[in-house]
């Protein structure tokens, strides 16, 4: 297969476009096992050109793959949270491992679970959140920049300790669902927000009462905790009435797709069309 690989990879910088379509079809057929093999021979170039159409090319195969896992991801019966979230990261970071994600959210949960007890006020829990995530391990969150897209991604969250309100609600909610603590997340305005629903209150997505059935809010960027009359005084400052869908949490799937549409803000020039397209057609797989 490599002497025919080689062959083919020569025949990459032909300039007619039948015979660049035509070989670039060829080589994608061999599937990922051949990017170790594109990117050797990328770093060997000394055509510019050439290594433009084989980084196009290399991105082209992990794109496809990584759609493949979103529709995989988002057919399981209970698609899992930070899954998704990681896979997000993966358009960025397409070699980023999941496994030192995991060990951070695993060694957060151990340090929470050891401080959690039966007998806490659901004020008291969050106050135990609250104090494990920001206080000891001292993330913290800023405000939405759409020039700074790693600031959206779970695995920049980790390793820097800094993320916006969408990747610190991830790392929350998915904290919160491995140790039974009913949070959710929410849609509002441009941002995800936090809400603890009690779990002894029949909740039903229809309902107009929604909103009062919800227990308190919570700021992802700070962790404060948001009453119901702050939440009304937002709405009144932006001027946006405050309808029902505002109050129903929620699933990990339409987290993740609304992430994704507040990600594909960071794209938003025809520099970027290829980028805008990719990810407008993971965002309409998840809808």
């Amino acid at each position: 297969m490599n002497k025919e690989l080689t062959a083919l990879i020569k025949l990459l910088d032909d300039p007619d476009e039948e015979v660049y379509e035509l070989v670039s079809t060829k080589i994608t057929s061999y599937g990922h096992e051949v990017i170790p093999i594109l990117e050797n021979y990328w770093e060997q170039s000394p055509k510019a050109e050439l290594q433009e159409r084989i980084e196009l090319l290399i991105h082209k195969m992990q794109f496809t793959g990584l759609f493949r896992e979103f529709t995989e991801w988002s057919e399981e019966e209970e698609p899992d949270l930070l899954t998704g979230a990681y896979l997000i990261a993966k358009y960025s970071f397409p070699d980023l491992e999941f496994g030192f994600i995991l060990a951070e959210i695993d060694k957060i949960r151990r340090n929470i679970w050891i401080e959690l007890n039966s007998y806490l006020t659901p004020l008291e829990k969050i106050n135990v959140i609250n104090n494990i995530i920001f206080k000891f391990h001292k993330y913290s969150g800023v405000e939405i920049n759409y020039q700074k897209n790693s600031e959206f991604l779970i695995n920049k969250l980790i390793e820097t300790k800094k993320g916006n309100s969408f990747s610190i609600v991830i790392l929350y909610t998915v904290l919160c669902q491995l140790l039974d603590v009913p949070i959710y997340a929410l849609k509002f305005p441009k941002q995800l927000i936090l809400c603890y629903l009690d779990p002894h209150i029949e909740y039903n997505k229809k309902d107009e009462n929604n909103f009062y059935k919800i227990k308190f809010f919570i700021d992802p960027i700070f962790g404060n905790i948001i009453s119901h009359n702050d939440i009304e005084l937002f709405f009144k400052r932006i001027s946006v009435p405050p309808t029902m869908s505002y109050f129903r949490p929620l699933s990990n799937t339409k987290t993740i797709q609304h992430i994704l549409i507040e990600y594909l803000k960071c794209y938003n020039s025809t520099e970027h069309s290829h980028q805008i397209t990719e990810l407008e057609s993971i965002i309409k797989l998840l809808d």
